[in-house]
Order: C-alpha cells, then sequence, then structure tokens
C-alpha cells in the first residue's frame, strides 16, 4: 500500500463520483485500489479534515502515521480547522494537538 496525492480520477473511483467541492487529498493505494481518502475542505466558510478507509479494509499502523504526518503538515496554516462530528476525527485531531474551541450544528472548531 502506498500513500500518494490523490487525483480527480481516485476520488471518482473511491467514492463513484467527483466531489461537488474542492479538496486536497492523500489516498491509500493498493495496487491501484483505492482504500482510503484523507484530506482537507472547505465545509461551511471553515477549513475541514476528512478521512474515510473502504469498509472492512484494515489500514496498517505504519500507513496511519503517514497520513497523519501528512495531514498536520496540510492543517499547520488552517487555524481553526473544523471536523464534521466523528468520533475518529475527534480523536484525530486531539492527538495531534489542537483543541476544540467551539462547536456548531454537527461541526466542531479546533485550534492548536
Amino acid at each position: 500500500m502506498i500513500i500518494r496525492e490523490a487525483t480527480k480520477e481516485d476520488l471518482e473511483k473511491f467514492w463513484g463520483r467527483i466531489p461537488p467541492v474542492s479538496v486536497r487529498a492523500i489516498v491509500a493505494d493498493n495496487d491501484g485500489v483505492i482504500e482510503g481518502v484523507a484530506g482537507i475542505t472547505l465545509e461551511k466558510g471553515l477549513p475541514t479534515a476528512f478521512s474515510e478507509v473502504r469498509e472492512g479494509c484494515e489500514v496498517p499502523k505504519r500507513t496511519r502515521f503517514t497520513v497523519a504526518k501528512q495531514m498536520a503538515d496540510w492543517m499547520k496554516p488552517f487555524r481553526p480547522i473544523a471536523a464534521i462530528e466523528k468520533e475518529a476525527s475527534d480523536k484525530f485531531l486531539l492527538r495531534m494537538g489542537f483543541k476544540p474551541i467551539a462547536e456548531r450544528q454537527n461541526i466542531k472548531v479546533y485550534r492548536l
């Protein structure tokens, strides 16, 4: 499995369509099969981190670390950053040193 910058074709292959919004993303590519996508987009005007793994895919710890490092590098310029309310998103951002500062609807806002 390799981690690389996502192309429009990768996102279409993973989700079955091209996202309706701009994203900057990386993918976990397992011999041409896109196992997961992680990146940043704007959600309600806030830079928002997202990640999704194909159902049934086991992501090795080293791969999760590689993705977390890339996401942390991308998120440094963004203060604050938001995450759609999901338990994994919250744990991920807290481990990277982000602190929750606000909530609105199903979105939490974090700051380094």
